[in-house]
């Protein structure tokens, strides 16, 4: 008689279904406590959480420079991530992504121009002149 085996898992296990429940409500509460508007969250279970967060500003030089950086000590760590912060009109002012299922030091950032100085994500390679934040 043949019986069914359970199936291994290879590498890493996939994040519980509770911790991803608790990522997500740490993210929406610091969101919120920051100043931001969330448009949409998700969080994937991968062997990490893998969270895809956008965010809406009515003051998007505010929010990166003094918003922002409360919601990223949520993020350190995370190889696979997805932010969006759009303005009222829900243009883009900042995307950040990290692939960590290919490489966690391939990733993409975009700041809108003019803003960059604003951002506490930061390229390598940005030029040294840049203006300002608008911002205090």
């Amino acid at each position: 008689m043949a019986t069914a085996s359970r199936p291994t898992r290879v590498g890493n296990p996939i994040v519980s279904e509770r911790r991803v429940a608790s990522v997500r409500q740490r993210l929406a509460a610091v969101t919120a406590s920051s100043g931001g508007l969330l448009v949409r969250l998700v969080v994937r279970r991968a062997p990490e959480p893998a969270p895809e967060l956008v965010i809406a500003s009515t003051h998007p030089a505010g929010y990166l420079k003094h918003g922002l950086p409360h919601l990223l000590p949520l993020l350190h760590g995370d190889n696979s991530l997805y932010l969006a912060v759009l303005d009222s009109r829900g243009r883009l002012v900042l995307e950040w992504a990290l692939n960590g299922d290919t490489n966690p030091t391939h990733g993409s950032l975009y700041v809108r121009p003019g803003l960059e100085r604003c951002s506490p994500i930061v390229a390598i390679g940005w030029p040294s002149q840049l203006p300002p934040c608008p911002t205090a």
